[in-house]
């Protein structure tokens, strides 16, 4: 989206649209949003890091806030206990970024909010008395995959007391399947927010058109010809440290498998070129293009990836099997991998027990797995019947036109 004259912006309602800023997935999620809405809106966007350079990188308005996120380690990891010693000064800067998006509401004076996984947002239209869409694939936040009984009654608490803010919210929006094939529904569940407020629009990817199609025996347009070589795209994603601490293994992996399959692996280094190269036998993206991201995962027999919810939206559009890799106590993530494996289509795989050598043999046993390929071709198929982007502007414009939403 590219700004217009400054009358025309004047003269249209005004769209308040908080982006999460951590990582890229989120703003990515919401590009096609953005675009679909600025026919009828000036859309002008709030976020951080690399979120917010990515938006301006593709022409959006976006103003700066305080960033709020989770503590990394040195390996990639989530950082749960020092997380938790900088609570305070988590909570300071969710307070700031309530004040900052206070401000900006105050002085653009938006006719809706749409909250993309932002509470500061939501809490900030409340205090404004605007209107507000949350769009969110995660209601609580879910700690570390530990056994620790301690550590889900805390991650219950927590869910139960955020469930009250998020209420303030006039309508819930999740870019997801509906039950009972939905990819987050580990990190939905809980007491408060009632389920008749949930609206399943349906992932916000754009479909997939390249003509690739899964045939329903588990074979791909890719196979047809004989001796051709089978594809692995690696899809590599997330906050840098978590990118960092994955790469080694990946790129030993795909040094190894070279010499048998077509390989291609994406470092999804925001900073760096989107020309491809070839490195001893595979072709390497240091920043892969969403547009191309699309096309080689349509292109290839089998995708290595994050488990984040956007990435798999992506994997299951174009009906391809994974094996995914969450990001180390990251729950959400694992949370994700794990439902995708329950649904029959990929595979979950823990970093840290992983070796190079395992994550290759793990990739030639699966890429021949004709019962992932099925599942993988139903999940598409359920998807397609579902057009996120086109129900969630239904949703805004219901809202912004009557300040509610018809379920009929």
């Amino acid at each position: 989206m590219k700004e217009k004259d400054s009358e025309e912006n004047v003269s249209r309602p005004r769209l308040h649209l908080a982006v999460y800023g951590s990582g890229l997935g989120h703003a990515a999620r919401m590009l096609p949003l953005i675009r679909e809405l600025s026919d009828r809106f000036f859309v002008y966007t709030t976020s951080w890091g690399e979120g917010m350079q990515f938006l301006r990188r593709n022409g959006v308005t976006c103003v700066e806030v305080p960033p709020v996120d989770v503590q990394w380690g040195s390996e990639g990891r989530m950082a749960f206990k020092k997380t938790v010693r900088n609570l305070p000064k988590f909570y300071g800067s969710f307070g700031l970024q309530i004040l900052r998006e206070t401000e900006i509401m105050s002085s653009m004076q938006p006719s809706l909010v749409i909250s993309d996984s932002r509470l500061s947002a939501v809490i900030a239209a409340n205090l404004q008395s605007v209107r507000c869409v949350l769009v969110t694939n995660q209601i609580r936040v879910n700690l570390p995959p530990l056994k620790s009984k301690m550590m889900r009654f805390l991650e219950r608490v927590n869910g139960e007391s955020l469930a009250a803010f998020w209420n303030a919210a006039d309508v819930t929006v999740v870019p997801d399947l509906p039950p009972p094939f939905t990819i987050s529904e580990d990190s939905l569940e809980t007491l408060r927010l009632p389920r008749n407020r949930y609206w399943y629009v349906g992932f916000f990817n754009g479909h997939f058109k390249d003509g690739t199609v899964v045939m329903t025996d588990g074979s791909t347009t890719s196979e047809k010809s004989s001796g051709v070589r089978k594809k692995v795209f690696f899809m590599i994603s997330g906050p840098s440290a978590s990118r960092l601490s994955l790469l080694p293994k990946v790129e030993r992996a795909a040094k190894l498998l070279s010499t048998d399959y077509e390989v291609v692996v994406s470092k999804g280094n925001p900073a760096g070129g989107s020309e491809p190269e070839r490195v001893d036998g595979m072709t390497v993206f240091e920043w892969c293009p969403d547009e191309e991201v699309k096309k080689q995962i349509a292109a290839s027999d089998l995708i290595v990836s994050r488990a984040g919810h956007e990435t798999i939206s992506k994997v299951i559009l174009a009906g391809k099997p994974a094996l995914l890799i969450p990001i180390p106590f990251h729950g959400e993530q694992w949370g994700n991998a794990k439902k995708c494996e329950r649904l029959g289509f990929a595979k979950a795989l823990d970093q840290y027990s992983l070796t190079s050598e395992q994550l290759a043999n793990q990739i030639r046993l699966n890429i021949e797995d004709k019962s992932l390929f099925k599942k993988a071709f139903e999940m598409k198929q359920l998807a397609w019947s579902m057009d996120g982007l086109e129900n969630t502007v239904k949703v805004v414009t219901w809202l912004y036109n009557d300040g509610f939403v018809n379920s009929d």
